[in-house]
């Protein structure tokens, strides 16, 4: 293949002008990755911290959760009758 003096060929056209963008989103993936990465390692924590937590504490972790789920129980409860009286 010949070359074109004076003008760019479109591969070069292609490269300079997409260039930027893929350097861009190259950065971001690596900065996603990056995050994941990080949030695991979080949650990893997280979970050993409960884990440490709940067998110091069994007794204020079993009131907490009764706690829980007795307000999520009227919380549903008075949801229902709500839509139920609606009608």
């Amino acid at each position: 293949m010949g070359t074109m003096t004076g003008a760019m060929l479109p591969r070069e056209i292609l490269k300079e002008r997409l260039g930027p963008a893929l350097e861009a989103l190259d950065r971001n993936v690596r900065g996603a990755r990056r995050a994941v990465h990080n949030g695991r390692y979080a949650m990893e924590d997280l979970v050993a911290e409960t884990t440490h937590h709940v067998r110091r504490h069994p007794l204020r972790t079993l009131a907490l959760a009764a706690g829980a789920g007795v307000l999520g129980g009227c919380l549903i409860g008075l949801a229902i009758a709500r839509s139920v009286t609606r009608r």
